[in-house]
């Protein structure tokens, strides 16, 4: 079975170039756990957001930055 990815991963605010945990213009000191695994929907307001909500990678946009076609 193959593990769903993070609803993070389509997500414009994600911080791509990150080496250590995943972080995002929403937490940039750490996405939540509860965020990352899914468990909680990030479409509206999360302790700590900053104001800051999932919004997905247009989809022309999504095959330029992960380099497909």
């Amino acid at each position: 079975m193959i593990a769903p990815q993070p609803q993070c991963t389509a997500c414009t605010h994600l911080d791509r170039q990150a080496e250590a945990d995943p972080h995002c213009d929403a937490f940039p000191g750490g996405i939540p756990d509860e965020i990352w695994t899914n468990e909680v929907a990030h479409t509206s307001s999360y302790p700590g957001d900053r104001g800051i909500h999932l919004e997905l990678i247009p989809l022309d946009v999504l095959g330029q930055t992960t380099g497909e076609a």
